[in-house]
């Protein structure tokens, strides 16, 4: 779990008197995640529950054009400690560009290809893997083109596998 691999940094951050510093935990995950917890709770392991499993959130994937963009946006925002937005890491000859002015086209890309198929929310694991395909597969660490186009987004889209997740669920 998450929390055993940072117990020693969050013990040391404890010890060292860095009192300023509060370890805050939210619960976002999946049904099993939210029937874990449960679970915990009528088996009394309220020191689980309690630390790690106070405050839950049901999560959910892009469900509108408006989900999309605050998406895109996070990858145009600039990045505190790298000085640099990822936008504009791997785009970096695009002047003034950014992801989420491309998001109706995107949106549209992604439900032109699902056709009538019911889905009330296009899950988030497919959602970031459609990004990250063309942000590596068309930016500057693999086509360098200088801005992808909808038909980058449509391969990208075909490839991560969310076609297949979509239609095998009929």
């Amino acid at each position: 779990m998450l929390i055993d691999k940072y117990e020693n940094r969050l013990s040391n951050i404890s010890k060292s008197g860095a009192s300023k510093i509060r370890l805050h935990t939210i619960l976002v995950g999946t049904s099993e995640i939210m029937r874990k917890r449960s679970m915990y709770i009528r088996a009394g392991k309220k020191q689980i529950t309690g630390r790690f499993m106070t405050t839950k959130h049901e999560f959910k994937g892009v469900d509108s054009e408006a989900s999309l963009q605050t998406v895109l946006a996070a990858y145009d925002c600039i990045l505190e400690y790298k000085g640099v937005s990822f936008t504009k890491y791997f785009f970096p000859s695009a002047k003034d560009k950014q992801l989420w002015k491309d998001s109706k086209m995107i949106y549209d890309c992604i439900y032109s290809l699902i056709k009538k198929k019911q889905l009330p929310e296009i899950p988030m694991q497919y959602v970031l893997l459609i990004i990250d395909h063309v942000l590596k597969t068309v930016g500057i660490d693999g086509e360098a083109k200088t801005w992808p186009e909808k038909e980058d987004w449509i391969e990208a889209i075909k490839n991560v596998g969310l076609l297949e997740s979509v239609f095998l669920e009929e």
